[in-house]
């Protein structure tokens, strides 16, 4: 795969990279950090592959490799955000406005959420995507909406 092939494939999939990774760390400059260095990681670590892959009129292979490349960057900058999400702790005291409740989930809850309710991943594919089991899938997003709902009712009439 020639490179301009390869950034042309990226820069299709950059808006929904960056919204991810602003979910995780809330900080305009940091989303975008966090994708260039994940970025780096997945060349490093696939260097071979892409190489080897072969960018042709064949459509239903470029979006599969579109895909691959879109769930595996996604999959670094959430390794990535976890580690960088501890230290980011005085972001949770910002005001989020409307998506206020959300920026409150912890990291995971959010990157769950995110990808099932934004980017319509299914539960088999956040799985695969963020590398963790069936069941905290369904945990993670069960607990995020659970707690998105109790956070807004809570503020919306106070504690009891």
């Amino acid at each position: 795969m020639k490179r301009n092939e390869l950034d042309n494939l990226l820069n299709s999939i950059i808006p929904k990279l960056y919204s991810f990774a602003y979910a995780m760390i809330q900080d305009d400059e940091q989303a975008e950090q966090l994708i260039v260095d994940a970025y780096s990681v997945f060349l490093v670590k696939e260097k071979s592959f892409i190489l080897d892959f072969k960018y042709n009129d064949n459509k239903k292979e470029n979006v599969s490799f579109k895909n691959y490349l879109l769930i595996n960057l996604i999959g670094e900058i959430y390794g990535l955000g976890v580690k960088r999400n501890s230290e980011q702790k005085h972001l949770k005291k910002l005001d989020h406005g409307e998506y206020d409740s959300f920026y409150k989930l912890d990291v995971t809850q959010r990157s769950v959420l995110f990808l099932k309710e934004n980017l319509k991943f299914n539960i088999e594919l956040i799985q695969e995507t963020l590398q963790i089991k069936k069941h905290q899938v369904l945990e993670q997003l069960y607990n995020s909406r659970h707690r998105i709902i109790e956070t807004e009712t809570t503020d919306s009439y106070g504690t009891f």
